[in-house]
């Protein structure tokens, strides 16, 4: 990319467009063609670079593209949340209708020892949890339930071969919103 003073002398000092000042002398930057299909690369560069056709009925390429790109980033990089033993990623939707809308997902692990107990997000959901899942660290004959108790916890219980047993070490995963 190149600055518009490399296309004209009458950019300013910092090769930028200005719009003069006739009573000191100083000329308006004069808007040319080479300056105007650098602009029109880099735009054709960064749609035709997503991988898309350009579409001259559609004025939104870039912004569509910018769009795309924004999500992508997000979902790789794990700064939006802490992806830890303990932690939760906010990913960015948008629903059928085109409104927006973030889904939260927060993982764990959890120690009860005890028949049962409360577990606290990581974040509370600010809407609604949509759905829970806890696997148990243990062998075969024992498991663990959850129930949504509120968007900031979650009720665990412990069962032994089909009765109340201590809740002990779990994993879980929660959905929400």
């Amino acid at each position: 990319m190149r600055k518009v003073g490399s296309t004209t002398d009458t950019a300013d000092a910092n090769g930028e467009y200005t719009n003069g000042n006739v009573a000191q002398g100083i000329p308006p930057t004069i808007i040319n063609a080479e300056m105007l299909n650098t602009f029109q690369r880099e735009l054709i560069g960064v749609v035709e670079g997503s991988g898309r056709q350009l579409d001259p009925d559609n004025d939104n390429q870039l912004k569509e593209v910018i769009g795309e790109l924004r999500v992508t980033s997000l979902l790789s990089d794990p700064i939006v949340g802490a992806l830890t033993s303990q932690g939760y990623c906010i990913i960015p939707t948008q629903t059928p209708s085109g409104g927006k809308k973030n889904i939260i997902v927060q993982m764990g692990t959890g120690t009860i020892n005890a028949p049962s107990g409360t577990v606290q997000y990581p974040i509370p959901f600010p809407k609604r949890v949509i759905a829970i899942v806890a696997t148990k660290y243990a062998d075969g004959n024992r498991s663990v339930s959850v129930t949504n108790d509120t968007n900031s916890a979650f009720g665990a219980y412990g069962w032994i071969s089909g009765g109340a047993g201590n809740a002990d070490n779990f994993g879980w995963i929660a959905i929400g919103e």
